[in-house]
């Protein structure tokens, strides 16, 4: 196939309007998402064509499709993980909010003056009176309990 024909195909499929260059400040994120390659590929692909260099078109047609693939697959990868870090956010976000009442309470009794193991006990009889579950529906270990109660 004609070096010319994949490079202007590539460059139609990539190509965004008002897209010229990347901002400094999104760089790095655009980096883990794929986007940097994804530009790389349509620069090069651009500045081949301007050249008119035949050997320069070749080598960016053999290049350009590699930076595209690469590219996507970056995008694929962090599209994935960008969906477990918001759904870790969320679960993270409700544990800290059914716990707040019981921390609140342990830290006023703390700052009545009681002794932190004293403290501790009594906020854990409160959980127990309240019927306190976690997420996975039991009641929190003695270890959870000191994590979240310091």
């Amino acid at each position: 196939m004609n070096p010319r024909v994949i490079l202007t195909h590539l460059i139609a499929r990539l190509e965004l309007p008002g897209v010229t260059a990347v901002e400094e400040t999104d760089a790095e994120e655009r980096a883990a998402a794929g986007a940097l390659h994804l530009f790389d590929a349509l620069r090069e692909a651009r500045e081949a064509l301007a050249s008119g260099d035949g050997h320069r078109i070749a080598v960016a047609a053999l290049v350009c499709p590699t930076l595209v693939r690469t590219g996507e697959t970056m995008g694929a990868r962090n599209a994935r993980t960008a969906g477990g870090l918001t759904t870790g956010g969320k679960q993270t976000k409700d544990a800290e909010a059914r716990w707040q009442p019981y921390v609140d309470a342990y830290r006023r009794l703390l700052d009545a003056g009681t002794s932190r193991t004293k403290a501790r006990a009594i906020t854990k009889r409160h959980m127990t009176r309240d019927d306190f579950t976690t997420a996975r529906g039991s009641f929190p270990s003695d270890q959870a309990i000191g994590k979240h109660l310091k």
